[in-house]
């Protein structure tokens, strides 16, 4: 008895040992490297400066001043600043829009433009500019200017959402002109919100039948649909998965984290102690901030969730902060330090 008494305790903890199928997070240990970006002269005295894009080398600001606007965007776009090809480059648009879509394109910039019409909706463009040549791509009419289409490269080609007279879907830029890869009847959460990893993209939609759900696609059309529970706060994408952050009911403070895997389209769902706010995700990893800026690393796989520091030469560490992933789990991290943009190229290497 005894004997088997012993065996069957063996037994035991080979099955307990057996069972943890989530592997430990690595530790993770960012590196900051300092980034200038020379900036063209503006007339105004409150500049803003906003990251459109960023890769290894390139990086296109949007630079503009303060306008009298109380509502909607509060300032205007002068230029955009493309950096990494050489000299930089400062493309004059003088557009009372704020732009948040660009893209380098062909030893150029493609942007995408609106005005405010009669009607109160926007009339947008979709431009390619190359040093004095300006060549319009496409128009069309959103209803605001938070619905415009937004830009992204897919595997190293300009790919645009869009979403017009309840409809939505995803155009390729071929030849100078749009060229549809899908639509569908719907309608789009946020276009601020789409991301993509270089060869997939998401977004957060809701199709006909009214549901909200979590789109997946390539550059062969949409591969995933995916409902979502709760309400929609944030959205990432890495090269393994695709993450929304939610707030699955606002009066209980219960936040999750419904994180879907890229290769089978299998959902689950992690919940979280804290909001986790500005997303971003860039290799086999993803950051965020919390409520006061604390920088968190969310680990896609296991759900667990890890501070780390800011720059060590801040003794503040709290500062508010963007990040736009570069590369593999390499970011561009933008902070506004005592109200000043200050820039960093951040690697969060596994230790």
């Amino acid at each position: 008895m005894k004997r088997i008494s012993l065996l069957l305790t063996a037994l035991l903890l080979l099955l307990l040992c057996g069972c943890s199928s989530k592997p430990d997070s690595p530790q993770l240990s960012p590196q900051y490297q300092p980034v200038e970006f020379p900036l063209p002269m503006l007339d105004g005295d409150d500049t803003s400066m906003l990251c459109c894009y960023a890769d290894e080398r390139r990086t296109i600001l949007a630079v503009g001043c303060r306008n009298d606007a109380t509502t909607g965007p509060l300032y205007d776009t002068a230029y955009l600043c493309l950096y990494g090809q050489g000299e930089p480059q400062y493309i004059p648009v003088d557009t009372d829009a704020y732009i948040i879509s660009a893209l380098p394109w062909q030893d150029g910039v493609l942007y995408v433009d609106y005005a405010v019409n009669a009607q109160g909706t926007c009339d947008w463009t979709l431009t390619l500019q190359q040093g004095d040549l300006r060549q319009l791509v496409s128009t069309g009419t959103a209803s605001s200017y938070d619905q415009v289409p937004a830009l992204f490269l897919l595997n190293g080609s300009p790919v645009y959402l869009w979403q017009s007279d309840g409809c939505f879907g995803v155009n390729a830029v071929k030849n100078g002109a749009p060229a549809p890869i899908w639509q569908q009847t719907g309608t789009i959460r946020s276009l601020e919100q789409v991301c993509c990893n270089g060869s997939q993209y998401c977004f957060v939609a809701a199709g006909s039948d009214g549901v909200t759900a979590l789109y997946v696609g390539d550059a062969g059309g949409f591969r995933w649909k995916l409902p979502l529970e709760g309400d929609f706060a944030h959205l990432a994408i890495n090269d393994t998965h695709a993450i929304c952050l939610t707030r699955e009911n606002p009066e209980n403070q219960v936040y999750t984290a419904q994180v879907m895997a890229l290769d089978t389209g299998a959902l689950e769902t992690f919940p979280l102690s804290q909001p986790l706010w500005r997303g971003a995700g860039s290799g086999h990893t993803l950051l965020a901030v919390d409520n006061d800026f604390r920088i968190l690393a969310f680990d896609s796989a296991t759900g667990a969730v890890s501070q780390l520091p800011a720059p060590e030469e801040k003794s503040y560490q709290n500062w508010p902060v963007v990040f736009y992933p570069t590369g593999s789990d390499t970011y561009l991290a933008h902070f506004t330090i005592e109200q000043e943009p200050v820039f960093y190229r951040l690697t969060v290497a596994s230790s």
